[in-house]
């Protein structure tokens, strides 16, 4: 259980190096493709600028990321393992994200290197070992990935929000 905030804090190291650069750059792209969207808007918009308010948030989101893993691995009855695969199922689906990015932009954007070499497969062997192990089924995994990709934008929301 213990790989997902690894793979997260692999990741996301690739995505605090590249993504203040990158975001400066492509802020006026990001908000046209939010297509007025007024969720997508302001996720773009209230963003963080800088290396530091990207390192914050992803401070953040790896300390969620420990305690919801710890929680889990501690006490694993089926709340606690239901809330760590919502954070699993959100990391993997975001990870497929990661690479649609890259084809929208055809060029190398945040996250593409660790998505298809960290993410999906890291993500895809643990939800096989819980399946496999009895901790979860399919369906309940699969309910999970879908939950936590929907509440990816709103926690961002929140935690850039509080940054």
């Amino acid at each position: 259980m213990w790989l997902l905030p690894a793979a997260f804090l692999i990741h996301d190291l690739e995505e605090l190096i590249s993504m203040p650069g990158w975001f400066a750059a492509h802020r006026a792209v990001l908000e046209e493709l939010a297509g007025g969207s007024s969720i997508a808007t302001q996720l773009v918009r209230s963003a963080p600028n800088t290396f530091g308010g990207f390192a914050g948030a992803i401070g953040a989101l790896f300390i969620s990321f420990v305690l919801v893993t710890w929680l889990a691995s501690a006490r694993p009855r089926p709340l606690e393992l239901f809330l760590y695969q919502i954070f699993l199922g959100g990391f993997l689906l975001h990870g497929f994200i990661h690479l649609a990015q890259g084809m929208i932009f055809r060029e190398y954007t945040p996250g593409l290197v660790t998505s298809p070499t960290v993410v999906i497969p890291v993500s895809l062997y643990i939800f096989a070992h819980l399946i496999k192990s009895g901790m979860t089924t399919i369906y309940t995994s699969a309910a999970a990935a879908i939950a936590g990709i929907l509440l990816f934008v709103p926690a961002m929301l929140l935690i850039f929000q509080l940054l």
